[in-house]
């Protein structure tokens, strides 16, 4: 899980052909990735055209992504703990 980190975000518009003009997100920044790069890290979340990359699965990718917040909220939660430990010795030590 902790390569998936490493995989980047990137800005980018859509192709003029890939989006009606129509669209609100048409000539717009959007964040997103680059479908090689999950490719590289989680293969399995890619749909392949003619076997060539096309584009990333969200069935896939949003339960990872879950994953990794939730990993997060554990790792948050311990160092809150940590430092509540930490805020009590210091103020037994201070005191003293």
């Amino acid at each position: 899980m902790e390569k998936l980190y490493e995989i980047p975000i990137y800005w980018f518009k859509y192709k003029e052909d890939y989006i009606s003009k129509d669209d609100e997100r048409y000539d717009v920044e959007m964040p997103g990735f680059v479908v090689e790069d999950l490719e590289k890290y989680i293969p399995v979340a890619v749909d392949h055209l003619d076997g060539k990359p096309e584009k990333w699965n969200s069935l896939i990718i949003i339960p990872i992504m879950f994953q990794m917040i939730k990993n997060e909220h554990e790792r948050n939660d311990k160092l809150q703990s940590e430092i509540n430990e930490l805020k009590t010795m210091i103020k037994q030590l201070t005191e003293r």
